[in-house]
């Protein structure tokens, strides 16, 4: 499975963007840290693998990654 980085951007004109950030940063931190976003990969890593057998592609990749 390959993985990919992510970002989130909030417009420094949005009313709090810096609590937003602040806000968004912890609550990621949150779900990391009590398993929330393990179990969210695997979840979809699963996903993934059934809808890759349907499709007939193996889902590798050159990557490395898991």
């Amino acid at each position: 499975m390959a993985m990919n980085k992510m970002y989130v951007a909030i417009s420094k004109k949005a009313q709090d963007a810096d609590l937003k950030l602040i806000d968004f940063n912890q609550g990621l931190r949150t779900i990391y840290l009590d398993g929330t976003f393990r179990k969210i990969k695997s979840k979809h890593k699963k996903l993934l693998k059934e809808l890759q057998k349907k499709s007939g592609h193996s889902g590798s990749d050159d990557s490395g990654e898991e």
